[in-house]
């Protein structure tokens, strides 16, 4: 599809442009608790995973992929950054 066909269809998309302050009340669904929000996502995810053909993951937490950022305190922190500006400076050297 070209640039002028992808143009056209977006120009049917459901965007509205509002002023600053004369935006309209947000919707009743952005007074939920996260609690809410999460048990209204749920449904969806599975359909999303169905949808694609694939079965949900059934690992347990301490194997999902991911990274953990723990905040460090004051004395690791200055380390750290210090190691990063010796790995730059090494790196461009």
């Amino acid at each position: 599809m070209d640039s002028n066909a992808r143009r056209k269809k977006r120009g049917n998309w459901p965007i509205r442009r509002y002023r600053l302050g004369e935006e309209p009340d947000l919707p009743a669904c952005s007074t939920n608790t996260a609690e809410q929000r999460l048990a209204m996502m749920w449904p969806l995810a599975k359909q999303s995973w169905l949808l694609a053909g694939k079965e949900l993951p059934t690992y347990s937490r301490s194997q999902m992929p991911g990274i953990v950022h723990r905040p460090a305190n004051p004395a690791q922190q200055a380390r750290r950054q210090l190691r990063s500006r010796v790995l730059t400076t090494r790196w461009r050297s």
